[in-house]
């Protein structure tokens, strides 16, 4: 499901058809012409006329609401092929940002400005590119924009990219001022969809807790800090108590 901010339709995937959600009802958009049921689809915009799709498995799309089939992207990465395409997306700053490629787990890829339907990196300002995002290999796992950068999560580890603008507006970031920033080794993210955002905080679940993020007045911009208990450690408490059930023995306090 995906919630389009340009036109406030809220859009839902299923089986091989893309839906528009009336109220109680879903109109049906598209049939299976250049759509799965594959995986888990993911949607971005940096315009007002397609919209980039990818689900990891399938070769990335691009939507135009006003058509009843989807098209192939343009102009891809050439390491954008079978066994690794990305399986997730999002948009900030008039770009659309792609990553979770099996082969290439810690590139984050972004368009042309405007314009999501190219990706073959340039060296112009407002041209596509990669960024490799730390120094471990570690897999993206999700992407959020906040409080103007764009928060990259591995599983451990937080990164902020931040840029400025050789445009004359602030929204267009020159790709060459990208500058991803490491936040914190401690906070990670468990899946691509495991945030939600409250009154400009970002809360965001990890293996064992989960984290709040949100704006500071500080050199990072970025404040953390932990709003549950350690998840671990519950789950490990009530695997226990269910063993000792199962095994007739029944211990008070957990």
């Amino acid at each position: 499901m995906w919630y389009d901010e340009y036109t406030g339709n809220t859009y839902v995937a299923y089986a091989d058809k893309i839906g528009r959600i009336n109220g109680t009802s879903i109109t049906q958009l598209t049939g299976a012409t250049g759509f799965t049921s594959n995986g888990i689809w993911y949607f971005a915009r940096c315009n007002t006329t397609n919209i980039f799709m990818c689900n990891g498995t399938d070769a990335p799309k691009k939507w135009n609401q006003g058509t009843t089939t989807l098209s192939a992207i343009t102009t891809m990465p050439a390491t954008w092929i079978a066994g690794n395409y990305p399986s997730a997306c999002t948009s900030w700053n008039r770009r659309v940002f792609a990553w979770g490629g099996a082969t290439d787990p810690d590139l984050l890829y972004y368009s042309k400005l405007d314009d999501e339907d190219t990706w073959t990196a340039g060296s112009a300002a407002d041209s596509p590119g990669a960024l490799r995002i730390g120094n471990d290999g570690q897999k993206i796992i999700a992407v959020v924009p906040l409080a103007g950068l764009l928060l990259v999560f591995k599983r451990k580890g937080v990164y902020s990219i931040s840029g400025s603008s050789t445009f004359g507006t602030t929204s267009q970031f020159d790709q060459k001022t990208f500058n991803p920033q490491l936040l914190s080794n401690d906070v990670g993210a468990i899946s691509a969809r495991a945030w939600a955002t409250v009154d400009e905080r970002l809360f965001v679940m990890g293996d064992r807790e989960v984290y709040q993020l949100q704006e500071t007045q500080g050199d990072s911009r970025i404040s953390v800090g932990v709003v549950s208990r350690n998840i671990a450690k519950l789950i490990t408490d009530i695997a226990l108590y269910k063993e000792q059930i199962t095994a007739g023995r029944i211990v008070t306090g957990k």
